[in-house]
């Protein structure tokens, strides 16, 4: 069976998985803490792999940090035994085991929104555009702001349990 039809779901093992759903890579695959989205699902005899766990494609968005490249290029260079780079490694149409995923919430799905402070700043030099600053009762031209500020962060039932404190 194939299932490619967004919004079609397979369960497996009580785990329901989603056409279009995201997903990270888990500790048990080589694409782990990548970011994706679940393209397709075989079973029975339309798998590709011989294992008895369904195979569940993804797609993976690569990852934009400098340390999350290297960490990446190093752990598929020691896989294959040669010098891998991040164009090199393939991150669509990856066949994923059901463990080696795990879905990821949607934002829009979360009810709770936990406070997150944050340091704001903001500068202005006189050929530049900004706010007005003034230092000891009189108009300076440069000047440098510096606050904290409040956002939301929206968060899952799972991670609220996760991070609440005994």
């Amino acid at each position: 069976m194939i299932i490619n039809r967004i919004g079609a779901e397979f369960v497996y093992e009580g785990d329901a998985f989603v056409i279009g759903q995201p997903v990270v890579g888990t500790s048990q695959s080589e694409y782990e803490g990548l970011y994706g989205l679940i393209t397709e699902i075989r079973d029975g005899k339309d798998k590709e792999t011989e294992n008895d766990m369904p195979d569940i494609y993804c797609a993976f968005d690569p990852p934009v940090l400098p340390h999350d490249i290297e960490e990446l290029e190093k752990r598929f260079s020691s896989l294959y035994q040669n010098p891998k780079k991040l164009e090199g490694i393939s991150l669509d149409e990856v066949i994923m085991a059901p463990e080696m995923v795990k879905v990821v919430e949607v934002p829009e799905k979360c009810r709770r929104f936990l406070p997150v402070y944050i340091v704001v700043e903001d500068w202005a030099r006189a050929w530049g555009r900004g706010h007005e600053g003034f230092i000891d009762g009189e108009y300076d031209k440069n000047h440098y702001l510096i606050q904290i500020g409040e956002r939301r962060l929206a968060a899952s039932e799972e991670f609220i349990k996760r991070v609440s404190v005994s």
